[in-house]
């Protein structure tokens, strides 16, 4: 976008394994391992989402991550709920998909992560900009509480439908669709 991009998380991984995290510094520059790199993936969490992974050429060959003002767009979304549910909160988990493995993707220091980004939605509507490609889209509302207390409504996803009234299929919990371009979801909960 023109300007050094400070604290962004870079993997150094090969096709599916990280190999060492760093962060970029105030100039936007990282160190990677001499050898063994197969790919740098860049983790963006601020002020957008997504993921960008290069491949790594010969090793005295810098890699070079830039992004376009155009290539991030604005996803919008409303829940939609049950008539007999009234809306207080719902985590929403967003995950891109890239070139690189989701085991790559969602990795953290001790483990994995659920998704990329995981937020607690407070309003029926939220919007965040993402950076243009794959997406998997998850929502879901899960309290825990004791046998003694009356049973609390849980939420999952029963559908989502595109603006064009497309309605991509569930695929292992979530929902995968392309962002082109600006877009809003409608994402219909029910009890579970």
């Amino acid at each position: 976008m023109g300007v050094p991009m400070r604290g962004v998380q870079v993997l150094c991984t090969t096709r599916s394994k990280v190999l060492t995290a760093t962060v970029t510094d105030a100039d936007g520059r990282f160190q990677a391992p001499a050898e063994g790199v197969e790919f740098v993936v860049a983790r963006f969490t601020e002020p957008f989402l997504g993921c960008v992974a290069r491949a790594v050429g010969a090793a005295a060959e810098p890699v070079s991550i830039s992004i376009d003002r155009a290539e991030i767009v604005k996803l919008s979304a409303h829940f939609e709920l049950p008539s007999d549910v009234p809306f207080d909160w719902v985590d929403l988990k967003l995950t891109p998909r890239i070139e690189v493995p989701p085991v790559v993707v969602l990795w953290e220091p001790n483990g994995l992560r659920e998704a990329f980004w995981v937020r607690r939605v407070i309003q029926p509507t939220f919007e965040v900009r993402v950076l243009r490609g794959t997406w998997e889209l998850r929502a879901g509302r899960e309290i825990d509480a004791p046998m003694a207390v009356v049973r609390p409504v849980n939420l999952g996803v029963a559908q989502l439908t595109l603006e064009d009234g497309a309605a991509p299929a569930a695929r292992f919990g979530g929902y995968e669709f392309e962002i082109a371009d600006e877009v809003t979801v409608t994402v219909a909960l029910q009890k579970i």
